[in-house]
């Protein structure tokens, strides 16, 4: 084919391609090929162009904008547009903890029907509580004597018990917490008003952020209620909510109600400890209550000796002392204690036994006008060990225990006008050196001898107690 047929061809295509496609507008690209428009022939190509009708072109598309216009936004499946009156809200869950968001509706805004039979409202509360519980403290005071006789010179040993008491009184405790509702009734019900008790009784003060009465659609979650109480003694161990509704009559019914225990924080204690202090004693010790609300302390105090005749009394008092108020309380006991001007007082042989230079207890330095290790006449024991030897039904011993007593007495003081002639017929007795302890001991039990020796210990010995003569020391 000729040079001159390829030129006349091409001229023909670009005159039909510029009838068929209008001129793009100002700032737009023009359009691009489509897959149906063919690509000029080249050099190589032997084979006639074939023509384009004008009726094949894409003149019916509209020109294509180099701006790509965004897609108009459509609702999806998924999204829910604001609830309004006559929609049906999304139902919503009673928090655990957060509040929870809900729109407010007024009671106006909705339609209110009668309360459905069965579930109407789910209740849900939480009860967190505060105590401060305060102790009281009370301090006893005793002794194992109120009065003792003393002879001069003469030391008795009195056993004080001190008991410190904690009660606890309970004292000021708060609550706090909220409440929230559910309504899981087919219809929306008008809740008129929230309470919260204690199981003491007391009201709490409820706060809403809602004005009542409220209207909740069905399956809508409230949102949550705080309340707050306080009071003092014993604190209260649950918290009751109790939530009101329209009867749709004028009137208003129960709509759902539930009871939890009120979790308290750790207690804070307020005077638990007490410091006891005693005026003989001294500091006893720091006591706290907790498991343990009594605690006992003893001790022993030695009163005399007085070497003057005369009465006297011996003061204790026993005290405490609160760790954080600084509150005290106290008690006291007192000793009356004599000591005979005229004829002192009289000891038995108990006490002589445990008062010698051996022991165990104090020593009486009367015992040296004596001698513990002076032999007692023939009996080959000292006056100590006679003293110490146990009679066992033998007269010798029983009347030896009550004369060296009443001899001790004598010169520890006591008068002895009582024992006088009884001593001096023991005394004589005594220094019969036929009338051993072995002898006495074989004597039959109606013989007139033993019979003696048992007459003269009795006389002796009731001296010894204070039956006769100037009474008794305390010992």
């Amino acid at each position: 084919m000729s040079k001159k047929i390829v030129l006349l061809s091409m001229m023909v295509l670009i005159l039909a391609m510029t009838a068929v496609v209008p001129a793009a507008a100002e700032g737009e690209a023009p359009p691009e090929a489509t897959a149906t428009e063919e690509a000029a022939p080249t050099e190589e190509s032997t084979e006639a162009p074939t023509e384009v009708a004008p009726t094949e072109a894409v003149e019916t598309e509209a020109p294509v904008s180099s701006e790509t216009p965004a897609p108009e936004e459509t609702a999806t499946e998924t999204e829910v547009a604001e609830p309004t009156a006559s929609e049906t809200p999304v139902p919503e869950e009673i928090p655990t903890e957060e509040a929870v968001e809900t729109t407010n509706l007024e009671a106006s805004s909705l339609s209110v029907a009668p309360p459905q039979p069965g579930s109407i409202l789910f209740v849900k509360k939480e009860a967190f509580g505060n105590l401060e519980r305060l102790w009281e403290w009370d301090i006893t005071k005793t002794a194992d004597q109120s009065s003792i006789t003393l002879s001069q010179g003469q030391s008795f040993q009195v056993d004080y018990t001190v008991t410190a008491t904690a009660t606890s009184l309970g004292g000021e405790w708060n609550v706090t917490g909220w409440v929230a509702f559910r309504n899981v009734s087919p219809a929306t019900v008008l809740v008129t008003s929230v309470d919260d008790i204690l199981s003491d009784g007391t009201v709490a003060s409820v706060s809403c952020p809602f004005a009542l009465p409220f209207s909740l659609p069905a399956d809508w979650t409230s949102p949550q209620c705080s309340y707050s109480a306080s009071g003092s003694g014993t604190a209260p161990a649950s918290n009751t909510a109790n939530v009101y509704i329209s009867d749709g009559a004028g009137g208003s019914l129960l709509g759902g109600t539930v009871t939890v225990p009120v979790l308290y924080a750790a207690a804070t204690e307020v005077d638990d400890c007490a410091d006891v202090i005693d005026s003989l004693a001294g500091f006893l010790g720091t006591v706290c209550a907790g498991m343990q609300t009594s605690f006992t302390f003893t001790y022993s105090r030695t009163i005399g000796p007085y070497e003057a005749c005369g009465d006297f009394t011996v003061e204790n008092v026993a005290s405490f002392t609160t760790n954080d108020s600084g509150t005290s309380g106290s008690d006291g006991w007192t000793v009356d204690v004599s000591v005979p001007c005229a004829g002192g007082c009289s000891l038995t042989p108990g006490y002589w036994k445990t008062h010698s230079s051996y022991g165990p207890a104090s020593y009486d330095d009367t015992w040296a006008l004596v001698g513990e290790d002076t032999a007692f006449f023939s009996s080959g024991k000292t006056y100590y060990q006679a003293l110490w030897t146990s009679p066992q039904g033998n007269a010798y011993w029983i009347l030896a225990h009550a004369y060296i007593a009443a001899k001790l007495n004598q010169l520890n003081g006591a008068d002895f006008t009582a024992a006088q002639a009884a001593y001096n017929s023991a005394t004589a007795l005594f220094g019969n050196p036929a009338y051993t302890p072995a002898y006495i001991d074989g004597l039959k039990g109606d013989s007139s001898l033993r019979q003696t020796f048992i007459s003269l210990a009795t006389i002796l010995d009731n001296y010894n107690n204070g039956l006769i003569g100037p009474g008794h020391c305390s010992q």
